[in-house]
């Protein structure tokens, strides 16, 4: 009787002594905040082809880069030279429309983000992210809370790599960068800027 009543408790409380059957919450990765286009400081165009590979797929993408002071837009195109999605960032708001029935392997922030940590000449400090360049390496590493997220790895001349590698050692995925037809439309290089 006793055996009974302590199983009818059991169930009527929820059963708190048994494990959870709940599946874990995966924790949430956050990306390098997003810095407005101004703080690259010129304007940019290029073409990159991106090849990669996340959530146990590759993926080939060609991405037409254009910074200006006002705007970030990124056009990417599939292997068909179809347009695969268009992004938009304007320091403030970022929009994003995507013209294939696949989803993106991860959200246009964080893509917007990877770019600007390979592109960007500087970060200013933030709260809790740390962002170090090893000029014999030239390796970019960015921690957050003092935990290694991203690596960064550039190749060719020293100040104009003409291939860069990205892995996002949290989140779990790489990113080979081939930089095609940069140039400055002030007048000066800017990929001389990359990874500076």
């Amino acid at each position: 009787m006793k055996l009974l009543l302590g199983l009818l408790f059991c169930l009527l409380s929820g059963c708190s002594l048994l494990p959870s059957l709940r599946a874990p919450v995966a924790p949430v990765v956050p990306h390098y905040p997003l810095l407005a286009p101004a703080t690259f400081g010129g304007s940019y165009a290029a073409q990159h082809l991106l090849e990669g590979h996340a959530q146990g797929h590759d993926f080939t993408l060609q991405l037409q880069v254009e910074i200006e002071p006002e705007h970030i837009v990124l056009v990417g195109f599939t292997p068909w030279q179809t347009r695969a999605f268009v992004l938009r960032y304007d320091g403030t708001t970022v929009t994003f429309e995507n013209f294939t029935l696949r989803e993106m392997p991860f959200p246009p922030e964080r893509m917007l983000s990877d770019l600007q940590l390979v592109l960007w000449p500087h970060f200013p400090d933030l709260s809790d992210w740390h962002v170090t360049r090893d000029p014999q390496t030239h390796e970019r590493l960015v921690s957050f809370q003092d935990q290694l997220i991203t690596r960064i790895r550039y190749q060719g001349a020293p100040l104009m790599p003409s291939v860069v590698e990205l892995e996002n050692i949290v989140v779990g995925y790489r990113l080979r960068i081939q930089i095609r037809e940069a140039e400055d439309r002030t007048g000066e290089s800017e990929t001389g800027r990359i990874g500076e």
